[in-house]
């Protein structure tokens, strides 16, 4: 698998919680911290952190909450599948 410091489920956890920030200023600012984001950092900014976590990650198709259905969720297994693959020798 990829070196990513989360895994695509734990982002998708990250997404959900960011959802219970609040935000101002037109919905752009966040109004408490999150993770090292400090208040008032920039929603663009944060999301874009997101998407550089993991490539596979792309916010434009989140959407809002992130459900356990959600093929987000799915990612990590086909990738652990594909790497036991790649992994198994050949003759």
């Amino acid at each position: 698998m990829g070196n990513f410091l989360y895994s695509i489920n734990e982002l998708c956890d990250l997404w959900n919680k960011l959802g219970d920030i609040p935000v101002c200023e037109n919905g752009m600012k966040i109004d408490e911290p999150f993770l090292h984001f400090e208040k008032g950092s920039d929603v663009l900014e944060i999301w874009h952190w997101f998407e550089k976590q993991d490539h596979r990650f792309i916010v434009g198709d989140v959407g809002g909450m992130i459900g356990q259905d959600h093929p987000y969720r799915k990612m990590d297994e086909k990738q652990k599948n594909v790497d036991k693959y790649e992994q198994t020798p050949s003759l």
